[in-house]
């Protein structure tokens, strides 16, 4: 076991899908914080990711290209700087 504290969830949306939402600590899960529906990527900034495919928590998974795990307190490695 690593000493490490960090976790990869690697079963969750892209760790790069953004929405205006999700700068608002309420609590609500990433899927249903969005009431606009509009959803950007960090990498690009724009409704498509890198791999030109729509942004959206139902498609940003581990079966897109340019996927990025999610991190969380828990055992793997930390988040990036």
């Amino acid at each position: 076991m690593s000493d490490n504290p960090w976790l990869r969830l690697a079963d969750g949306p892209c760790a790069m899908l953004r929405c205006k939402e999700m700068f608002y600590d309420n609590g609500i899960p990433l899927a249903e914080r969005s009431g606009s529906g509009i959803y950007w990527c960090h990498h690009t900034h724009k409704c498509l990711g890198p791999d030109n495919a729509l942004v959206a928590p139902d498609e940003c998974g581990p079966n897109r290209s340019c996927y990025e795990a999610l991190v969380q307190l828990g055992q793997s490695d930390p988040p990036p700087v």
